[in-house]
C-alpha cells in the first residue's frame, strides 16, 4: 500500500502517508501497466487473486530495488510492462517451464522504463555482461516462487483474511437465493 502512495506529483502524498516520516517520501512512483488486469483477471477467483497480489508486490519490490526512493525523484514516475505476465494464468507464472528452467525478469529499458520478460536461466549470463557495459542495463530477478511458496494450492484457501469473509458472505447470498427460489416454486405448486 505504501508503495502505490506515490502519486508521482511533486510534493502530494496519500492522507495515509501524511503522517509517516518525512524520509519515506520521494520518488519515482512506480506505474505497473497491467497491474490492475492483472488483478482484475482473477477477480472471481479467490484462489488465485491472493497470488496475484503477490506477484504484483514482487514486481513493486523488484522496481524499487532498480529506483530506489530519493527525496530528488518525487515528482518523478517509472513504467513497468507486464503484459507477458498478465496474459499467462497462475500456474504458468509459478511454473513457467516443464524441465526447462526459465525465470522471470524484471529488465530496466532505459531510465524510466522497465518490463518483466521470462528468460532462460542461460540468458542470465548476457544480461549480467550487458549490466557491465552503457546503457548499463540493470535488471532483477523476480522470486515469484520464494513469494508463493506459503500460498501453495492447498494452502490458498487457508489464511485469505477477508477474501475468505468475502467468499463466505458471496456463498450465503447463493444459498440465500436458491431458498427464496425454492420457496416461490413451492408456493406456485400449493397455489
Amino acid at each position: 500500500a505504501a508503495e502505490m502512495s506515490h502519486t508521482g506529483c511533486l510534493g502530494q502524498l496519500y492522507r495515509c502517508r501524511r503522517d509517516e516520516n518525512p524520509a519515506t517520501a520521494g520518488g519515482p512512483a512506480i506505474l505497473v501497466y497491467y497491474g490492475p488486469a492483472l488483478v482484475q483477471r482473477y477477480a472471481f477467483d479467490l484462489l488465485n487473486l491472493r497470488l496475484a497480489l503477490v506477484a504484483l508486490a514482487e514486481v513493486y519490490r523488484a522496481g524499487r530495488r532498480l529506483w530506489p526512493l530519493d527525496a530528488k525523484m518525487q515528482g518523478g514516475n517509472v513504467t513497468i510492462e507486464i503484459g507477458q505476465l498478465k496474459s499467462m494464468n497462475m500456474d504458468a507464472i509459478l511454473n513457467p517451464s516443464k524441465g526447462v528452467r526459465d525465470l522471470w525478469v524484471l529488465v530496466q529499458k532505459n531510465a524510466t522504463e522497465a518490463i518483466v520478460e521470462l528468460r532462460r536461466a542461460g540468458e542470465i549470463n548476457q544480461l549480467n555482461e550487458e549490466a557491465q557495459r552503457p546503457p548499463y542495463q540493470r535488471y532483477q530477478v523476480l522470486a515469484f516462487d520464494e513469494r508463493f511458496e506459503k500460498y501453495s494450492a492447498k494452502e490458498r484457501i487457508v489464511n485469505l483474511g477477508i477474501l475468505s469473509d468475502w467468499d463466505l458472505s458471496q456463498q450465503r447470498e447463493m444459498r440465500d437465493a436458491n431458498d427464496r427460489a425454492n420457496d416461490a416454486e413451492r408456493r406456485l405448486r400449493r397455489g
